[in-house]
């Protein structure tokens, strides 16, 4: 399945310094592009947008922006504060995923 989305142009000089959805897309240039993406994404994607009350353009750009849409960040909020009060860092979390990791194709 291929779907075209609509993505802002972040990186043009007349947009330099300001947030990509502060453009004005009537006055900014707008970059199409096209991706291959299976069926089973693509229903995500959707699932995601009829969460977030949003359109898949909004949702593959909010991903790449590192935002999480609202639905999912609102699913993973208690897991985020677990993580917060666990007291663990960043590099806590890698080294025990690193090492379930290990196990796990150890067969153990």
């Amino acid at each position: 399945m291929s779907v075209v989305l609509a993505v802002e142009l972040a990186d043009d000089e007349r947009t330099r310094g300001r947030e990509p959805m502060s453009v004005s897309p009537t006055t900014e240039p707008i970059i199409a592009v096209e991706l291959n993406l299976p069926g089973e994404l693509v229903r995500r994607i959707d699932a995601l947008a009829a969460q977030s009350g949003t359109d898949r353009s909004t949702v593959v750009t909010e991903l790449l922006r590192g935002k999480l849409p609202t639905a999912l960040a609102a699913v993973l909020a208690p897991v985020h504060e677990d993580f917060r009060k666990s007291g663990m860092t960043e590099a806590d979390l890698d080294t025990l995923l690193e090492s379930e990791l290990e196990a796990h194709r150890r067969g153990q």
